[in-house]
């Protein structure tokens, strides 16, 4: 049977998430996370006291600098009920091996994470969940699901993240413009939809249209991810839970698309 797990859009929401009947939450963790409008302090998510599942995020890119504060982190971890580490650098995985922790670890590589040879790679590794990419479809994730050992996450309603700057190209904008910035909602449309776009303390972040699975058979992913990344209103959550259909006319991405090409 599938699991809700859902990722907050801020830290006050957590206390309402406690009392929802949802498997877990996932904690993006402060300075080794991005792509998400708040994070965490790592001792914040151990003093937490609940039943649910407790994921943390680790999904930044790695420099050298970083590595102590993630060492730091990871033992901190290790001696904690944190059951998941959901990461997206293999840094992360080499110092969990050299630290000894025994946490399972989740493969989180967004857009580069999405065929049966790379997950059966990430498995023979020891790694035995996989945060699948949205860019693929129905029909590819029943394969994967069908060839691998690994258990499976998957956005089932949120933003996809299409693109990541290290830049602060909203503030840097608006100052060329000669205009204040001031942090809110901005997009950027086109003909078919708009794009999300957030400006982060160390990242500028452009997203999809919201997408939106709740009409479709998603029975086969293992752990629903509801991710309110800059999505205030959590009423859809109720429908997800009690698997009540929505409405038409949603933003499906890529997942009941065909697949044009594959490679022999």
């Amino acid at each position: 049977m599938s699991k809700i797990v859902v990722k907050p859009n801020k830290l006050q929401d957590i206390s309402m998430l406690l009392n929802q009947n949802i498997d877990g939450i996932i904690f993006p963790i402060e300075n080794l996370s991005v792509e998400s409008s708040f994070f965490i302090d790592i001792d914040e998510v151990i003093n937490l006291k609940t039943s649910k599942e407790k994921i943390v995020l680790i999904n930044k890119i790695m420099h050298n600098n970083d590595l102590e504060e993630l060492s730091i982190v990871l033992n901190k971890v290790k001696t904690s009920d944190i059951s998941k580490i959901m990461f997206y650098d293999l840094s992360v995985y080499t110092l969990c091996k050299k630290l000894n922790i025994d946490k399972e670890l989740v493969i989180y590589q967004e857009h580069l994470n999405r065929s049966i040879n790379s997950n059966n790679f990430y498995n023979s590794l020891g790694i035995n969940y996989s945060y699948i990419s949205s860019d693929i479809t129905y029909e590819e994730i029943k394969q994967i699901k069908g060839k691998t050992n690994m258990k499976l996450f998957y956005l089932v309603y949120g933003r996809i993240p299409l693109f990541c700057s290290r830049r602060y190209l909203l503030s840097n904008y608006f100052k060329y413009i000669n205009k204040n910035y001031n942090k809110g909602n901005y997009y950027i449309k086109n003909k078919d939809n708009k794009l999300y776009i957030s400006e982060e303390d160390n990242a500028t972040i452009v997203y999809s249209d919201i997408v939106n699975l709740i009409n479709e058979d998603t029975s086969l992913i293992d752990y629903k991810v509801l991710d309110f990344n800059n999505i205030d209103n959590y009423n859809i959550l109720d429908d997800f839970i009690n698997n009540r259909k929505y409405r038409e006319g949603l933003y499906l991405g890529f997942y009941n698309t065909k697949t044009t090409f594959k490679v022999k």
